[in-house]
């Protein structure tokens, strides 16, 4: 699964997470997987503002999880079994 996150960074100096950097004191606009979503979200400098899951295969956004799977059962289900259902 895809995210894309607005991640604020907190302190005086950049960080680089999950292949990133994040200005110092800014605001960045990032899409990462779930491993670097692990990572940032590990980071008690950097601080995820919004999120949203994407589609892996038509790069289409989605504000809640549910819309998401709904999205990949109706729109991709040839590869429904590849994402869990946690909600």
């Amino acid at each position: 699964m895809l995210y894309e996150m607005v991640v604020k960074n907190k302190i005086g100096e950049n960080i680089h997470r999950a292949e990133k950097t994040f200005k110092a004191r800014g605001t960045s606009k990032v899409i990462i997987d779930e491993a670097g979503f692990k990572e940032v979200r590990a980071c008690s400098n950097l601080a995820i503002e919004k999120i949203f899951f994407v589609c892996p295969h038509c790069k289409k956004t989605f504000d809640k999880k549910k819309g998401f799977h709904t999205h990949i059962n109706m729109a991709h289900p040839e590869f429904s079994y590849r994402y869990k259902k946690e909600w």
